[in-house]
């Protein structure tokens, strides 16, 4: 066999990681319950999906793929802009030239006559837009239109959509069912198209759906009478919470109300820390005013999607209940005065500069958690909270605390102490924000409590795509509460014979480590997909990870976005059964020294010439290096070396093998290499 250099690989291998199809927007972002609606899905890998997963009451009705469009030139792109042309005069088709011969071919091209208004919209921006390779992104490059039937007893509200067949699914992205009138903003249309279409109405109430390209402005009208008072309410950074690959990572949307004259009359650009605006227009006077929604640098693309809903009055703000966490404390009598250990408080802080201060009994043995739920749960508070003696000295503070990145709040602000008083007494607590804002809606719940050690857990991606004759690599991150360091033992529920294989616990004090999953040993392999669960234990308390997919943000920043579901589709690896650990003990290892890694692996198939090229530790610690692969008498094993300098730590080390074959000749008679990954079970390892 051959054998090549060794070699380590940082960072996350996302195409490894995630092998489904991949939606980046989906357009319309809801309609009405009791229609039947046409949506577009953008994205990447999204094509051989025939079936949709959006809750009760959705089902498709048709599903079509669009093609893809190879540059015309010349006399192609001349001959088809003539045809487009007579299809909108209504006259016959152009004579075709006699040499077509390099004409480039897609199934649109042949057939632009007999698309319908969308399809043609869809070829049109393609065909008539200037493409800049800057505002071209692949992972939302491919297109599948699907038209959606909507019950009319369908539930209202957010739901989470996805493309799926036997043994894949895709992505979630969010798609709402309303029970009020929905418009779209007008199909794209050529420039110089001599008829457009006149700008619609938003109705009151309704929704509308648009998106917004580089450039654009979109334009809906409304009347309205003196004093009459309208609400729009916009949803778009919460359709595409996180862009990758864009500076701020989202779309900043901005609303602004004309009147007939052009006067601008109102404007909003945010809702507190929601980058999505919230604007209430009181009309001036009796007119027909114009509604616009843009990007605030005038930045677009596919996936800037919004929805605009708009509404009569002002909707009533109410305090969402305490958290599940925290609903067995009880709540306190008032918010003044000397609170008992352990209770919950609930209240506003209601206007700039006010603070809500209370008292409470403490001692050094028994320290007291104080934590912040709001902003976590969509309050605009910035909290901090301060401890102060009897003498009126501060003797504890905190403004925020270090949390995972889970969900799409941008700044964690909640606050969070375990205060041990330095001595015996009453302690004053004050809870303000820390900007000095105040308003109705700077609500909070606040947890005054003992230390209850546990931890909450999530597992990402929330699609494992297992091979049925090896496993696959998934992440589990906790956030560790009060104080909990000891190490998490992971077990699978539900779980369709899948076993977690190699390392099964998160490292004491860790908040992330990598697992692998195998699927059944059985002889009757999985050969469709399933939901399972990952859970753990504290002490009797059984936590179950929460699912969800890591999302970029603006190149940089990761975060976990909750699924309502961890599921598990079969694949295939090349001959990864062949191949195990010699041992799968725990390693440790001191700085400075090497330790020599082997796996076995059973005879491999004579044809095609295989060889073992590599095997990657990924992510490792910086001051790990691997090398002297070798490959003898069925065992490839390699030096993992760790650097005096390196720092000591305790993980769960992924490793990848790498090996390739000969392929069959193609028609030419051409042989390539086909290049496998195999996915090893993860080891533990130590230095010290």
């Amino acid at each position: 066999m051959k054998k090549l250099f060794l070699f380590a690989v940082t960072g996350i291998i996302a195409a490894e990681a995630f092998s489904a199809g991949h939606i980046g927007f989906c357009y319309p972002a809801g309609a009405k319950r009791g229609t039947v609606t046409t949506i577009v899905l953008g994205g990447q890998g999204i094509g051989g999906k025939r079936e949709i997963d959006a809750g009760p009451g959705i089902s498709i009705e048709k599903i079509t793929y669009v093609p893809g469009f190879p540059v015309p030139a010349g006399d192609q792109r001349r001959y088809m802009t003539k045809w487009i042309e007579a299809i909108e005069k209504g006259t016959p088709q152009p004579k075709m030239p006699e040499n077509t011969q390099f004409w480039r071919v897609s199934p649109w091209y042949d057939n632009m006559d007999k698309l319908d208004a969308l399809e043609t919209a869809i070829f049109h921006r393609w065909f008539f837009t200037p493409r800049n390779s800057l505002q071209m992104s692949p992972s939302i490059n491919q297109r599948v239109i699907v038209k959606l039937k909507i019950d009319k007893d369908a539930p209202t509200g957010k739901r989470q959509l996805r493309l799926c067949n036997r043994n894949d699914i895709t992505n979630q992205v969010p798609f709402f069912v309303s029970d009020v009138p929905e418009i779209n903003e007008p199909l794209y249309e050529r420039p110089g198209k001599k008829v457009k279409t006149p700008r619609p109405f938003i109705p009151v109430p309704g929704v509308a759906n648009g998106q917004i390209y580089p450039g654009e402005r979109d334009i809906f009208f409304f009347k309205a009478k003196k004093g009459e008072i309208i609400s729009f309410k916009t949803t778009a950074r919460e359709l595409v919470p996180f862009i990758g690959d864009g500076v701020p990572g989202h779309f900043q949307a901005v609303l602004e109300v004309f009147d007939s004259k052009g006067k601008t009359v109102a404007f909003a650009d945010d809702h507190h820390f929601n980058p999505d605006p919230l604007l209430i227009f009181k009309a001036p006077a009796d007119d027909t005013y114009t509604l616009i929604i843009r990007d605030s640098i005038y930045r677009g693309r596919a996936d800037f999607v919004y929805r605009i809903q708009a509404s009569k009055g002002v909707k009533k703000f109410i305090i969402p209940p305490a958290p599940q966490r925290i609903r067995n404390l009880l709540p306190a009598s008032g918010s003044v005065g000397t609170v008992p250990v352990p209770c919950r408080m609930q209240g506003v802080i209601s206007k700039p500069g006010e603070k809500m201060t209370f008292s409470l009994n403490a001692s050094p043995e028994k320290p007291v958690v104080l934590e912040l739920f709001a902003r976590r749960m969509g309050s605009p508070l910035d909290g901090i909270i301060k401890v102060f003696d009897q003498n009126g000295k501060l003797v504890a503070s905190n403004d925020d605390i270090k949390r995972p990145r889970v969900g799409t709040i941008l700044h964690n602000a909640d606050s969070y102490l375990m205060f041990k008083a330095p001595q015996k007494g009453i302690y004053k607590v004050e809870l303000t924000d820390t900007t000095g804002a105040g308003s109705s809606e700077h609500y909070y719940h606040l947890r005054i409590d003992n230390p209850r050690p546990g931890f909450i857990g999530y597992v990402t991606p929330s699609l494992i795509s297992v091979p049925r004759n090896g496993c696959k690599q998934f992440s589990a991150v906790v956030e560790r509460l009060d104080g909990y360091d000891k190490e998490i033992t992971l077990e699978v529920r539900n779980s369709h014979g899948y076993y977690l294989t190699g390392a099964k616990t998160i490292p004491a004090n860790a908040e992330r480590a990598t697992f692998t999953l195998k699927a059944p040993a059985t002889a009757k392999h999985p050969n469709k997909m399933v939901n399972i669960s990952i859970a753990a234990k504290n002490g009797k308390e059984i936590v179950n990870f929460t699912a969800g997919d890591e999302l970029m943000q603006a190149f940089a920043y990761y975060h976990i976005v909750p699924s309502h579901k961890l599921y598990i589709a079969p694949s295939w690896a090349w001959n990864a059964h062949l191949f195990s650990w010699s041992s799968s003990a725990p390693v440790t290892i001191e700085k400075g020294k090497s330790y020599r890694f082997e796996i076995k692996f059973k005879d491999l198939p004579k044809n095609g010439n295989p060889t073992i090229d590599s095997v990657e530790p990924i992510d490792p610690p910086r001051g790990v290096t691997v090398s002297d692969m070798k490959v003898q008498n069925n065992v490839v094993s390699f030096n993992f070396n760790v650097s005096k300098e390196c720092t000591p730590f305790e993980r769960n080390q992924l490793f990848l093998l790498r090996a390739s074959y000969d392929g069959a000749p193609n028609r030419s008679g051409i042989i390539r290499r086909n290049k496998n990954v195999i996915t090893m079970p993860v080891r533990r390892i130590s230095v010290k």
